[in-house]
């Protein structure tokens, strides 16, 4: 619970000290996250949410490699919302990274459920502000639609792989990306294409 200290203006945990804590957190019982860590968790989202995104990022991290990233599923969206709190910080310049990476370790925690929900929110998100020419919304997706995909390479990479996210490939992130155009679309669509098994089209004139 130290990890994301419930008091006002206490800073969570550095990424750092969430690797020093590792060991404890891989005993965690699925219990013991929603009854112990959520409620700190949930109250530093909500007051410093750009403060928790890396600690929340390295917090998953640690989840996944004990194979407890399902912990994770019921609250990517509902009263904790951690995809809906880190797209909203992956919108803002400050924010973008730590953001990102949040959204690759939920795709990886939970590379089914997570990797659905990270790339669907993005990929709408995108979409509006493509229309809307916000440009560091637009950057900020971009980032982390690809932060995504070469998370779940990784996994691949260990022998994990969900037939779900070629589908999430091509029905919904390359569009998306596509839709963006330029460098900023073609450099993050380029690990969807090769989670998908595709060849990204040549590079535009």
């Amino acid at each position: 619970r130290r990890v994301f200290v419930l008091g006002g203006s206490a800073k969570p945990a550095t990424p750092e000290e969430v690797l020093l804590a590792a060991p404890l957190i891989m005993e965690l019982t699925k219990e013991e996250f929603d009854g112990a860590i959520l409620r700190p968790l949930k109250f530093k989202l909500m007051s410093s949410p750009q403060d928790t995104m890396g600690t929340l990022a390295a917090f998953v991290d640690v989840l996944g490699e004990a194979d407890k990233g399902d912990y994770v599923d019921t609250h990517l969206g509902g009263g904790t919302n951690l995809v809906g709190v880190a797209l909203n910080q992956i919108k803002t310049e400050s924010g973008m990274v730590g953001a990102a990476k949040v959204m690759a370790a939920l795709a990886k925690a939970s590379p089914a459920k997570g990797a659905v929900a990270v790339t669907d929110a993005m990929a709408e998100e995108l979409r509006d502000s493509v229309n809307s020419g916000d440009e560091t919304s637009k950057i900020g997706l971009c980032l982390g639609l690809e932060a995504v995909a070469r998370g779940l390479l990784s996994l691949a990479d260990e022998g994990i792989e969900d037939e779900i996210w070629t589908e999430l490939a091509e029905d919904v992130a390359i569009p998306a990306l596509e839709d963006v155009g330029g460098y900023d679309g073609a450099n993050s669509a380029a690990p969807w294409y090769e989670l998908a098994g595709l060849d990204p089209p040549p590079p535009e004139e």
